[in-house]
């Protein structure tokens, strides 16, 4: 077993590497999608009440952008504001190895250090790799004990990978990067208490702001503590769960890519969800009666238990964490953003449908996985099971762009207008090409 200095080091190490050799074509597509979901997501939600408090809590004048807005912010705040709007619509990507929202804390402390600096498009995929890798490994770590403790793995792990993608960017070298990571250690929070409210969006936000700040501590010149504060004594893994999986911590960047299984949504919900909404569609597809619905069965793994099984949601944040509700909401149709809007008000036939849902929690059953049942007026059984643990992708990360070019003029057009969004997604592509300052949301 490493020591736990061991373990931090191999991870700075790594990083540093990762930061200066070039990336696999699939790395650096699957990265440069992942910073421009976070912007579109953010984009999205920059009308919520979430962005709307926010901005008007920290108001004030800065360098960084205020996302789908003409506001600029310090880069710690910016950071997060940028994190807390991005994650308010429960719409940007999700990592299957940890169950973290990795890029939501990530991408907003690392656009903000790249804000005043000459940074390439290189140097950006490069550092949200490093960072994403960093901080899975962590999460996969303590995964799933801090989990079912009660702590949020975004607002935990996402402080290490701000704190690592901001400090990469700011081109710190071996001892600050460490001291970066160790200081976002001590500022690392975020409880599962706040699902289903405003205030899961804070997680994120305060994950990439905390990153922000002790990596901008680090690039000027604050010695790292003498402590490991992430894997040592009383550190952030020690007292943030009951154990700790050791391989992951042992594996070299790369060996494998962790990148390589993250997750994009379609559908503005926990991911808990998200196998719900996938069987529902089967069965609306092949053609479904809904009044002849006498009740609805749903299995799902245990892991939802205390995240996505709100039997009977009244608010639209609420409802995305209520299984009942997606299964009934995507019997009906597709699944859209205003399904969640405020003030939330079902269909009939979905809260006849939600009130007539059962569910069992079956240990066989993936993280990702789910079935429904259907019983019939005449005791027909209509039954579908999906898996929404598979990427969107079969050859390479490159068919995933449309998809997301999708989204983007789903949730974008109103705020900026179809041709902006047609600019950011065609920017964010070109991002391996090594432009500088090529779009207004990285220049």
């Amino acid at each position: 077993m490493q020591s736990s200095s061991g373990r931090l080091d191999l991870l700075v190490d790594e990083a540093l590497r990762v930061m200066r050799s070039p990336l696999p074509s699939d790395i650096a597509d699957l990265a440069a999608q992942a910073i421009s979901d976070v912007i579109i997501c953010a984009i999205g939600g920059a009308d919520g009440p979430e962005a709307r408090a926010s901005r008007a809590a920290f108001s004030g004048e800065g360098s960084v952008r205020i996302w789908g807005t003409e506001e600029f912010r310090d880069p710690v705040t910016a950071a997060f504001i940028n994190g807390v709007t991005a994650h308010s619509l429960d719409y940007d990507d999700w990592a299957p190895g940890s169950g973290a929202h990795p890029s939501v804390a990530i991408v907003p402390a690392l656009l903000a250090a790249a804000a005043s600096r000459d940074v390439t498009g290189t140097q950006l995929l490069s550092a949200y790799a490093a960072a994403y890798e960093l901080q899975e490994r962590v999460g996969l770590s303590i995964s799933p004990s801090h989990y079912e403790i009660g702590f949020h793995t975004t607002g935990i792990v996402g402080a290490l990978g701000a704190a690592c993608a901001a400090a990469l960017i700011l081109g710190v070298d071996r001892a600050p990067l460490r001291a970066a990571i160790a200081y976002a250690a001590t500022g690392a929070s975020g409880l599962k208490s706040l699902f289903g409210s405003a205030g899961k969006p804070l997680n994120a936000g305060n994950a990439a702001s905390v990153g922000m700040r002790a990596a901008l501590l680090a690039s000027a010149g604050l010695a790292g503590p003498a402590a490991d504060t992430v894997f040592g004594p009383q550190g952030l893994v020690p007292t943030h769960s009951t154990s700790v999986d050791e391989p992951p911590l042992a594996e070299p960047f790369g060996e494998p890519w962790h990148l390589r299984r993250l997750l994009f949504k379609f559908s503005s919900a926990c991911f808990g969800t998200h196998g719900s909404i996938m069987a529902a569609d089967v069965l609306r597809t092949e053609g479904i009666d809904l009044e002849r619905v006498a009740s609805v069965h749903i299995t799902v793994p245990p892991i939802t238990q205390t995240v996505c099984t709100i039997p009977d949601p009244r608010t639209g944040q609420e409802a995305k964490f209520s299984v009942a509700f997606t299964t009934a909401a995507a019997l009906e149709g597709p699944m859209t953003t205003a399904r969640f809007s405020e003030p939330f008000q079902p269909s009939l036939t979905a809260r006849r449908l939600m009130d007539s849902t059962t569910l069992t929690f079956d240990d066989a059953y993936a993280k990702t996985q789910t079935a429904i049942s259907l019983t019939l007026d005449d005791g027909t059984i209509r039954r579908a099971e999906a898996d929404a643990g598979q990427p969107r992708w079969s050859v390479h990360p490159e068919e995933q762009w449309e998809p997301l070019r999708t989204k983007a003029h789903d949730l974008c057009d109103a705020r900026i207008g179809a041709d902006s969004v047609d600019r950011l997604v065609n920017a964010a592509r070109r991002l391996h090409l090594n432009e500088r300052g090529h779009h207004e949301y990285w220049a």
